[in-house]
């Protein structure tokens, strides 16, 4: 991509022969006076570009005699705001380039002289413009399973470019970065030991789906029935309805959010609709070789609230009933395996019991089974 140049300064105060300062040479300068300085030449581009660096050539003098590296400061305009890129010296008599580290999409750059000892001669100020590409990430595990709260962040040569958090569907969207650039990405989640993935160039613009599977930290290893039970509350995180929205409000392992009082019932609108996984019991024998074998038997609450009689159960064209979360909750959970490095088989589904029968709010207890391996 080329060097562009401003096309236009709309303040030069204390500036003489302001233009030559992007008339595309490196003879005629712009000159700011030590008498003058710390007086901005802004000037503007034609239009908002995507540019990743910026180069000045100048020079400090005492005239007539050259002196330095001009002692300058310069901030460039993106996101409704200025923000400063460089204050300090730059190498006289040649080009000296300033890496932006990310690239902006830049409107206006402005420099000034931060020395009263020196006029400062701007021959050329020019930026590195850059193709962009626009990236959607889809977190998924080994199973192709979405993979809700997961933290990514990209950097490039030790810059941070972005980092974001997934959302219910595995999902972060429209992360603007460089093309033709070489990113490193981490993927972080608490718990979880971070998964990394590096030497990525980015040439076009993909939906990625990037598979790989979280392990446990040992540190946060807290044994087999919690492991299930956090995975539990990711998968049930990560359903969406068809419209891309989350069918659960709250997905936290029991912790008696709600209960059979008057304060437990109040806390249902709070959490509704919800789902709320817990380790129920195990089912222990041994084998012809007296090996010990454990079942354990895990129960998912699920409930929801409504304004109108009977809605909470049943649901309507707006809003999904328990009922139907059910049947949603045994697709994700029934005949589903945790993933590599868990030590159980499948979840099976054995039933589930209607717990609040109110006209408003509804909730049922169901009930999964694995065995440990």
């Amino acid at each position: 991509m080329p060097w562009i140049r401003p096309n236009n300064h709309t303040l030069a105060t204390g500036w003489s022969d302001p233009a030559n300062a992007y008339d595309g040479t490196e003879v005629t300068d712009a000159t700011n006076t030590a008498a003058n300085y710390n007086n901005y030449l802004q000037m503007s581009l034609a239009a908002a570009t995507w540019c990743s660096k910026l180069r000045l050539y100048s020079q400090d003098i005492d005239p007539p005699n050259p002196v330095a590296g001009a002692d300058v400061t310069i901030d460039i305009y993106y996101d409704d705001d200025w923000h400063e890129c460089f204050n300090g010296q730059a190498t006289a008599g040649e080009y000296y380039e300033i890496d932006l580290g990310l690239a902006r999409q830049i409107s206006w750059v402005r420099i000034k002289s931060n020395s009263g000892d020196y006029d400062l001669l701007l021959y050329d100020i020019g930026l590195w413009q850059v193709d962009i590409e626009t990236v959607d990430i889809r977190v998924t595990d080994e199973l192709g399973r979405s993979a809700a709260a997961v933290t990514v962040t990209c950097s490039r040569d030790g810059v941070e470019q972005f980092s974001e958090t997934t959302d219910a569907g595995g999902q972060i969207t429209q992360q603007t970065i460089e093309s033709g650039q070489s990113y490193n990405f981490t993927f972080s989640k608490t718990g979880f030991r971070d998964y990394e993935i590096n030497g990525v160039t980015i040439d076009a613009a993909t939906d990625w789906i990037i598979s790989h599977l979280f392990y446990p930290s040992i540190g946060t290893d807290l044994g087999e029935v919690a492991r299930i039970e956090q995975w539990i509350v990711d998968t049930l995180a990560a359903l969406t309805d068809d419209n891309n929205k989350a069918i659960f409000k709250t997905v936290e392992i029991w912790k008696h959010q709600v209960a059979a009082t008057k304060a437990g019932f109040e806390a249902f609108g709070r959490h509704a609709p919800f789902a709320f996984p817990s380790y129920d019991y195990t089912d222990g024998a041994r084998e012809g070789d007296y090996d010990l074998r454990q079942a354990f038997v895990f129960s998912i609450m699920i409930g929801n609230t409504s304004k109108a009689d009977g809605i909470a159960r049943t649901g309507n064209a707006n809003k999904i009933g328990t009922l139907k979360m059910r049947d949603l909750v045994i697709a994700a959970l029934d005949h589903k395996h945790p993933g590599a490095g868990f030590d159980c088989d499948d979840l099976h589904y054995l039933r589930d019991i209607e717990i609040v029968d109110m006209p408003k709010t509804h909730a049922l207890q169901m009930q999964f089974r694995c065995n440990l391996i």
